[in-house]
């Protein structure tokens, strides 16, 4: 595990979501990929805050994960960046693992006071 910066309070809605994001894309990792290395990042740059998770398991089909029964953890991580006015980004191929990324702007001032 990487950390970049400095956590703050802006952060702390953020945070939260992208806790629940990690704890999912972790899980996944375990339970589904075979992964022999898990790595995950967390970057509080000037502009964003920025969670990533890679691994090096054997990957999967985005579009049948996604429209799969039963499988909506991809749907709530994605939810859960969008909650905090950010985005999900995932990279995966069958055979080449996958990578996660949040990305979360830094809160305006208006959304930090309430307005």
């Amino acid at each position: 595990m990487t950390v970049n910066g400095t956590s703050s309070e802006r952060w702390a809605d953020a945070e939260e979501q992208l806790y629940r994001i990690a704890q999912e894309a972790l899980a996944n990792a375990v339970r589904h990929a075979q992964a022999r290395e898990v790595r995950l990042e967390i970057c509080y740059e000037d502009k964003a805050l920025v969670l990533r998770i890679s691994d090096d398991g054997r990957g999967f089909d985005l579009d049948s994960a996604i429209d799969a029964d039963g499988h909506c953890g991809l749907i709530s991580m994605k939810e859960r960046a969008e909650t905090v006015g950010g985005r999900l980004n995932i990279a995966t191929a069958i055979g080449h693992g996958a990578r996660i990324e949040a990305v979360v702007p830094t809160p305006s001032t208006e959304r930090q006071n309430g307005a």
